[in-house]
């Protein structure tokens, strides 16, 4: 049996959780608009996070263009450093994850 993705990535916390829809590759597209499931007034919600739809460059080229304009011109970068440590933790904790087969402990150090 063979599959085409893996399947939509889901992220659970204590306070909420976001659904954010697979698509067949990482090319930049996005495969339909994510959810933040959350807690308003004591009610459960759902919250759709709307997809922008424009005719002019592709996600993936915009996140490129931005940071390289960044470079270029010296203006602080699209994604401050202090947040990609996050990224990167999180990148680094599901490589783990995979090699040892469980759950792994994130730990983010401090800066």
């Amino acid at each position: 049996m063979n599959i085409d993705t893996p399947g939509d990535t889901i992220i659970l916390g204590t306070k909420g959780g976001l659904r954010i829809p697979s698509t067949d590759c990482w090319n930049g597209s996005v495969g339909g608009p994510m959810k933040i499931y959350h807690e308003v007034c004591g009610l459960q919600t759902e919250t759709v996070v709307p997809i922008i739809n424009d005719h002019g460059p592709s996600l993936f080229d915009r996140k490129i263009r931005s940071f390289l304009d960044a470079c270029k011109n010296g203006t602080p970068a699209p994604v401050p450093s202090s947040q990609i440590i996050y990224n990167q933790a999180i990148l680094d904790g599901i490589a783990k994850s995979a090699k040892v087969g469980r759950e792994v402990e994130i730990v983010i150090p401090e800066i």
